[in-house]
């Protein structure tokens, strides 16, 4: 607090939150760890105790503290987990690309990136029992099955194909891009014949994973994209 202080003492509230939000990625306030009450931050930094209510909010949404009530109560320090980062990024990639801020293309060129990796990852590094789960999530649903039916399997059967690869990383930027590309691009699953492609290479993925045939792994990985290349759009550049 004392850095903040001697920096900026009349700091507004994102400035008060800023300096915690670095303090606590940085590893200076460890989990778990409480904060000073709201009466001594506010006497510390030199500001309301409204500043600081406010500052603590913004940590709350971002995960980063905790308010637990009580006479051990108080304000403390946690870390978002991978479901708090999913939902903050699916939220801003949704209204990006309701803003046009982010165009198909840019959604297909990094599907283009990731995919052949996350094939050959997968085909690398699976377990036995996630190549098994696999294969079974890849069978057809049956006829009667629903759109909703069809779009919740994909959805288990890509978080799974991300979990094989052993890298959280991929599961957290990639499943944000997915829902994207499943809300976005429905359109395309009512043209004759989609869904049976698309469970034609959910079969041949899962295949070539249960070999670890890595090269076929990664090149049915990008065969996906072609079931929605219809839908790709010329780049646009925002100022």
């Amino acid at each position: 607090m004392k850095t903040l202080t001697k920096r900026r003492a009349d700091a507004g509230y994102e400035q008060i939150a800023d300096y915690f939000r670095t303090r606590i990625v940085s590893g200076h306030l460890a989990i778990g760890e409480r904060l000073p009450s709201e009466y001594e931050l506010a006497k510390g930094l030199k500001v309301s105790r409204n500043t600081v209510r406010e500052a603590l909010r913004l940590l709350a949404s971002a995960n980063l503290i905790e308010t637990r009530r009580g006479v051990h109560g108080g304000a403390f320090v946690v870390h978002p987990g991978t479901d708090h980062v999913d939902d903050a990024l699916k939220t801003a990639f949704g209204l990006m690309s309701m803003s046009g801020a982010l165009s198909d293309e840019d959604i297909m060129e990094a599907t283009r990136v990731f995919s052949p990796v996350i094939g050959k990852l997968a085909a690398e590094r699976r377990t036995d029992e996630e190549a098994e789960e696999l294969l079974v999530l890849a069978q057809p649903l049956p006829p009667e099955a629903t759109d909703e039916d069809r779009v919740k399997a994909g959805e288990v059967f890509c978080s799974l194909l991300l979990k094989m690869t052993h890298n959280i990383l991929f599961s957290i930027l990639m499943n944000p891009i997915i829902w994207i590309v499943t809300v976005q691009f429905k359109d395309l699953r009512k043209k004759p014949g989609w869904w049976d492609q698309d469970a034609a290479c959910r079969i041949a993925l899962a295949q070539a994973i249960a070999r670890r045939d890595v090269e076929a792994a990664s090149g049915v990985s990008s065969e996906f994209l072609k079931l929605y290349s219809r839908r790709e759009s010329t780049r646009r550049a925002y100022g």
